[in-house]
């Protein structure tokens, strides 16, 4: 059985070779490579992409409704449903009350009207559809989910995820993604192997609600480390060449992945649009 100590050990040793550009000794951490769940995804999709330089963190709705939708988990049956419970922590974030991180109850009491209506409505799909999969009662018996993090012993090198649930009774891991594709599993693998390292003493189940086809799929921990380790590995040898460019990296065809990156203007293998749809799924390495 693999414990918490090999799992460790085994991504060490899966990141050595990506971690020369990543500082050591003493360091400020506005130096380090930090490397999230969306770095994770953004980098199986494309490596080149997540190599991008990120832009300015500003909250809006994409990036904080599923916040809003976690924190009134536990309302969902005591208040009278998932309306009710977002009502209720919507009004006791923007006063201030309760346990919701402080950028988030920023925005809700300064966002305009329009705004706070299109949150609340996207955290109460989000509900409704992982409600319709779990049920009302055992949503309600699920935490809030958390936020998980790993540093390196020795490099400026921080691993981050969110977990969007966690199962009250088990304490089991649940996810919650619109689809399940190659990338949401990498995603999903990489949180999950943060939260044994963090959390428990050896791999177990993780639950993945997949909102689109209203399915609940439990996955083995220890059938995801062979790909969360690779997963990391790939995150951040892109993330730590952004000071450096693309050169060499893992480059995706997908017009929808390139549309968005920061290198698809001088990019060797950009081509029209319609010639990249159908080769969606193919990789393509830069020249060195």
């Amino acid at each position: 059985m693999v414990t918490r100590r090999d799992l460790e050990d085994q991504l060490l040793v899966a990141l050595e070779p990506v971690l020369d550009a990543v500082p050591t000794g003493r360091f400020d951490w506005d130096d380090g490579v930090q490397i999230g769940d969306f770095d994770v995804g953004l980098a199986s999709r494309c490596q080149a992409a997540a190599a991008s330089p990120p832009g300015e963190f500003s909250p809006d709705v994409f990036t904080t409704f599923k916040a809003v939708a976690r924190g009134a988990v536990r309302g969902v049956v005591t208040t009278g449903g998932v309306r009710s419970a977002l009502s209720a922590h919507v009004v006791a974030a923007r006063r201030g009350d309760g346990d919701v991180e402080p950028w988030i109850a920023e925005f809700l009491s300064r966002c305009d009207q329009p705004t706070l209506v299109e949150t609340i409505h996207r955290a109460a799909t989000w509900l409704h559809r992982s409600a319709a999969v779990l049920g009302d009662d055992t949503l309600a018996r699920h935490g809030p989910g958390r936020r998980l993090r790993w540093d390196h012993p020795e490099h400026a090198l921080r691993l981050k995820a969110n977990v969007d649930l966690i199962a009250d009774d088990d304490n089991v891991a649940v996810m919650v993604v619109p689809q399940l594709d190659d990338a949401r599993l990498d995603q999903i693998a990489f949180a999950a192997m943060l939260y044994t390292l963090q959390v428990r003493s050896a791999p177990g189940r993780v639950r993945v609600v997949v909102q689109s086809t209203a399915e609940l799929v439990e996955i083995d921990g220890e059938d995801l480390w062979p790909r969360a380790l690779p997963s990391a590995a790939r995150a951040v040898a892109a993330v730590a060449a952004r000071a450096s460019g693309p050169v060499g990296l893992h480059r995706s065809a997908s017009f929808f992945t390139c549309r968005s990156c920061a290198w698809s203007t001088t990019c060797d293998v950009r081509e029209t649009a319609e010639a990249r749809r159908p080769r969606i799924r193919q990789g393509i390495r830069f020249p060195d």
